[in-house]
């Protein structure tokens, strides 16, 4: 039978971790907001196994895609991923955090906070099934199947556009700066789409390049399958509003979503996503 240990679930952690600072800064607690944002900043150094499971975690939980092939394809790569990690170390970095976690915040209440019933249903998935994908025995080879559905029913679902408390990214790495540069928050502001939030996060937190280009070129086949779409409902309404869009699709055929990721491909890639946007909400 194939179990699951809240206390040693990667993503439930951080979410703990999250919550704790969040709520220490309400309280202006300054020891305990100092407390876990230490154990937060050594715990999942970008040098540590259990960080790199925290990117592929949260990939796997904050990745919202349309085809059910891109969702094959970012499962995949997810499994490969997952059997890179050196798993011994993997689990000696989590019985430390959990250790730290016991003796420095000392909080009986502190795994039993509150997670949204789905969203809990969801963070037992995903880490029952990074654990089965690197274990050289699969338990329950049926089960493992079943999970794999319920995640990839996840992925093709839409989720709520949330970016993760800002002092508990800063806390965890310095890549995660780049969540909040100038550059992006100038331009987007509070108006991400559900599909750039997303992208952003992939960007900051997957360190493997295949799911990366996985979600890009979801965004890329879903952006032209709906200029296809609204081209073919709307043929000669707008003669004007037709040409932007063939250019636009010419310049979107011309993306690639392998190779290279940077910001200057990410900021085009939400652009893409963006107008997707538009023409799936008419308003464009």
């Amino acid at each position: 039978m194939i179990r699951h240990n809240k206390k040693r679930n990667t993503g439930l952690l951080y979410e703990f971790l999250v919550q704790t600072i969040s709520d220490a800064i309400l309280e202006e607690n300054e020891d305990k907001k100092k407390v876990a944002h230490s154990i937060v900043k050594r715990c999942f150094s970008k040098n540590t196994e259990l960080f790199k499971e925290f990117r592929l975690f949260h990939s796997l939980f904050a990745h919202t895609v349309k085809s059910e092939s891109v969702a094959d394809s970012i499962l995949e790569a997810a499994k490969q991923a997952s059997r890179k990690y050196d798993k011994n170390k993997l689990d000696h970095e989590k019985s430390m955090l959990i250790r730290s976690i016991n003796h420095k915040i000392n909080d009986r209440k502190f795994y039993d906070k509150r997670i949204n019933e789905g969203e809990y249903r969801i963070y037992a998935t995903i880490q029952t099934l990074l654990n089965e994908w690197r274990s050289d025995d699969v338990e329950d080879i049926v089960k493992v199947a079943q999970f794999e559905q319920t995640l990839k029913e996840w992925l093709l679902s839409e989720k709520k556009v949330t970016i993760l408390d800002e002092e508990a990214i800063r806390s965890s790495d310095p890549l995660v700066e780049k969540l909040m540069t100038k550059k992006l928050n100038e331009k987007y502001k509070n108006n991400l789409t559900s599909d750039q939030a997303n992208l952003i996060k992939s960007y900051v937190f997957e360190s493997n390049k295949d799911l990366v280009s996985a979600h890009l070129k979801g965004i890329k086949d879903n952006a032209l399958d709906e200029i296809d779409s609204y081209l073919q409902k709307n043929a000669g309404k707008n003669v004007y509003l037709e040409n932007k869009l063939d250019k636009a699709k010419e310049l979107i055929l011309s993306e690639n979503a392998d190779g290279l990721v940077d910001d200057e491909k990410i900021e085009r890639f939400l652009d893409i996503a963006k107008l997707k946007y538009e023409l799936t909400s008419g308003r464009s």
